[in-house]
């Protein structure tokens, strides 16, 4: 429709060139909505997915603390704002004591409060790698 919109235009047809134009906007509108347009769950999910874990959490280059907040922003969103299905769906393993702390205090109490702490504490206890 596009093409032909052009192609009136071309010829100074200007009638017909801005009818071809109102049918294809309303046919770009038309798919939009069957598809579900903003609220296509599966779109912003694909969205969700390219725009925080996969490419950060896996990416080698990426910073410790944009990883952890990754990871968070993705189990706090996953599990609905559900703390303790969250602290479930993380798997921690050989944790800095300061961490094994706020990790305890988060499984006693999980909340918005508890879960930040935690968070903040794996930012400042990036692992060790030998050398």
């Amino acid at each position: 429709m596009l093409a032909w919109t052009v192609a009136l235009l071309v010829r100074l047809e200007w009638y017909a060139a801005f009818f071809a134009f109102l049918v294809s906007a309303v046919g770009a509108y038309g798919a939009y909505r069957a598809a579900g347009g903003r609220h296509n769950r599966q779109l912003a999910k694909a969205a969700w997915e390219a725009r925080h874990h996969i490419d950060v959490v896996s990416d080698p280059v990426a910073s410790w603390p944009a990883k952890v907040n990754a990871m968070f922003d993705m189990l706090e969103q996953d599990s609905g704002g559900n703390y303790a299905a969250a602290l479930a769906n993380l798997k921690l393993l050989s944790l800095p004591p300061r961490v094994q702390v706020a990790y305890n205090e988060a499984l006693r109490d999980p909340s918005a409060e508890t879960w930040n702490k935690l968070r903040q504490a794996l930012v400042e206890s990036p692992p060790v790698r030998d050398a």
